[in-house]
């Protein structure tokens, strides 16, 4: 399995996964006042995703990913102008000097093209892809109001609209989800998702692929900071198809932690140089005790 087929399958899932967040977060404010007009929230909501994907909130911390072949921990910045990351942790250790100066080189590679380029191709295909699956959003899904738990969250069930026509590849991966939504109504801001692939469906993210019936994901989002909220856990496990004969088997676990605000101002090259001169000692926390942030 190629690193793009794999890459284009995860990116198309994890933007999802945020799609419904920030729709929901407009489904819970209808649901407690019957006077707004579900048509103007979606839209809003749609722009608002909007103004995310031209400009991610500007923020640091650490992500730890377990799968299969192993574990990680990255130190990660969220720029205005896209993401950068330093390994600082593999398989429960501390990097090695060779496995630190590897890193090293590929930061400096980087800092040196990014003095040069200010949008990568590839990013920009990114940008557009999300932007359709934006588009989308308000005939792609029905919401039904499911209970109300004992924390006073609100539950949803999110299910494909009966008469949504994908016009892109892009979108056709809505035709086979669903799955159950809670929400914080103090807040308007999501809580939980867990959804599955009920069936099989095609999806095209830079690449051409199918997800088959009987995936599972999970995310979850927290208040990080002072009035900042951001996804701390997704949980993958599902299997796909690409280029209609590679197949594969997805199972990914993220988790992210010690957030910290940095200057909005702060661009690529200047993430780079944080990255490089004020490296993150990695949180290594055990299996049992888990690793959100609250």
């Amino acid at each position: 399995m190629g690193n793009r087929a794999q890459t284009g399958v995860v990116a198309c899932l994890v933007f999802i996964a945020v799609v419904l967040v920030s729709w929901n977060k407009m489904a819970a404010v209808a649901a407690q006042n019957s006077t707004l007009q579900p048509g103007a929230i979606v839209r809003r909501s749609a722009q608002n995703l909007l103004k995310q994907i031209r400009s991610p909130t500007p923020i640091r911390f650490q992500e730890r990913i377990e799968a299969p072949w192993g574990s990680e921990v990255r130190d990660v910045i969220f720029t205005k102008e896209g993401r950068v990351d330093r390994l600082i942790a593999a398989g429960g250790r501390p990097l090695t000097v060779a496995q630190q100066k590897k890193e090293v080189d590929r930061l400096e590679a980087l800092l040196q093209r990014s003095a040069s380029q200010a949008v990568a191709p590839a990013q920009d295909g990114e940008t557009q892809r999300r932007l359709k699956l934006v588009a989308a959003i308000p005939t792609a899904f029905s919401y039904q109001m499911s209970g109300t738990q004992e924390s006073g969250a609100l539950e949803f069930k999110f299910f494909p609209a009966e008469h949504f026509n994908p016009e892109n590849r892009e979108t056709r991966v809505y035709k086979g989800m669903r799955g159950i939504i809670q929400v914080d109504p103090r807040h308007d801001q999501l809580l939980r998702v867990d959804g599955e692939i009920f069936r099989s469906v095609s999806f095209g993210w830079g690449i051409l692929g199918k997800l088959h019936k009987g995936g599972h994901f999970r995310i979850e989002q927290c208040e990080v900071l002072p009035n900042v909220w951001e996804i701390t856990e997704m949980d993958f496990d599902f299997s796909y198809t690409v280029f209609l004969f590679s197949q594969g088997h997805y199972i990914r676990k993220t988790s992210n932690t010690a957030y910290a605000r940095i200057d909005p101002d702060t661009g690529m090259a200047e993430a780079i140089q944080m990255l490089l001169t004020q490296p993150a000692n990695a949180e290594m926390p055990s299996a049992e005790s888990g690793s959100t942030a609250h």
